[in-house]
């Protein structure tokens, strides 16, 4: 019984393992054949931090400020040295997409600065627009 039951097991993890290799599978198809890599103009960007760190068995949270503030403060303040940092990064962006050729709009809440490194207005990103839908984007 306790191999039928390991049998059973080991089928269900393999059927899992498939399901999310075909969901992955597709997405990345999707996201070949139906969307363009294309370059975005950075138009505005918002971001504001908060740190919180552990102390005495209970969660301690800072109050809400700019990022590099934040970012500063988690090296130079001795009660906030080695907390973490909670991004809220919200950035405007405009692209000609390639499903009609217009200048359009979009925007993307993050939670940490697109590969590491802080954007500012002006900036150039690359993103992911739809071939078919104007307004539609993927990634940053």
């Amino acid at each position: 019984m306790l191999k039928g039951l390991s049998n059973y097991s080991a089928g269900r993890l393999l059927g899992m393992g498939m399901t999310l290799a075909v969901s992955a599978g597709y997405e990345q198809y999707i996201n070949f054949t139906d969307f363009r890599s294309v370059e975005a103009r950075v138009t505005s960007v918002r971001d504001r931090c908060y740190m919180q760190k552990r102390s005495g068995g209970e969660m301690v949270k800072s109050n809400e400020y700019d990022c590099a503030s934040v970012e500063s403060a988690v090296e130079n303040n001795a009660i906030w040295r080695g907390a973490s940092i909670v991004y809220d990064i919200h950035i405007d962006l405009q692209f000609v997409s390639p499903a009609d050729g217009a200048l359009h709009a979009a925007s993307r809440d993050l939670t940490a600065w697109p590969s590491g490194k802080r954007v500012r207005k002006g900036d150039v990103l690359s993103i992911r627009a739809s071939k078919s839908e104007p307004d539609i984007i993927k990634g940053i």
